[in-house]
């Protein structure tokens, strides 16, 4: 009997200790009242403006009960009537800040006169590549002072005699 009475004592305790954490608060639109903590949940009901719901652990989204239903709703649109919740403030973050440099002033580069040798070609000068002409042969032509051989046939010359003139006789007078 003692145990039933401690057992009964301390789930007493236990229930009430949660009701004492709960406060109460006005919906200031029509809510979805979801089955998890974000859009992405399945909606269970429609919280009409105006109505009043008990309200659990609090983030971003409560932990609420209505009707007999309990699921969650965005903090942002419960006005507290019993107890201390106030939403958490939006989030602002400053625009970044944008340095722009200024305009840097570089003077020219000054560079000396540079002598230069007689047959001085800019690093940038390659010359004419080499290629030599393709072999071809030459036609054959006799050399010069050579002459092909002639027929045997004796000529004027070895007849003593030229073409229109008599020949010279022989005399033995001498």
């Amino acid at each position: 009997m003692r145990k039933f009475l401690f057992n009964a004592v301390l789930l007493g305790g236990l229930l009430s200790s949660g009701a004492a954490f709960a406060w109460t608060a006005q919906s200031s639109a029509d809510l979805n009242m979801r089955t998890g903590p974000g859009t992405n949940y399945a909606p269970i009901l429609v919280i009409p403006r105006g109505a009043l719901v008990e309200v659990g652990a609090c983030n971003a989204w409560c932990s609420v009960f209505y009707a007999g239903y309990r699921g969650f709703v965005s903090g942002r649109y419960l006005i507290p009537v019993s107890g201390g919740y106030y939403p958490p403030p939006p989030v602002v973050v400053p625009p970044p800040v944008i340095v722009v440099p200024p305009p840097v002033y570089r003077p020219p580069v000054y560079r000396p006169p540079v002598y230069r040798p007689p047959h001085y070609r800019p690093p940038e000068y390659r010359p004419p590549v080499y290629r030599p002409e393709p072999y071809r042969p030459e036609p054959h032509r006799p050399r010069d002072g050579y002459r092909p051989p002639q027929p045997s046939i004796p000529g004027p010359e070895f007849q003593g005699s030229h073409p229109g003139r008599p020949m010279q006789e022989e005399s033995y007078r001498n």
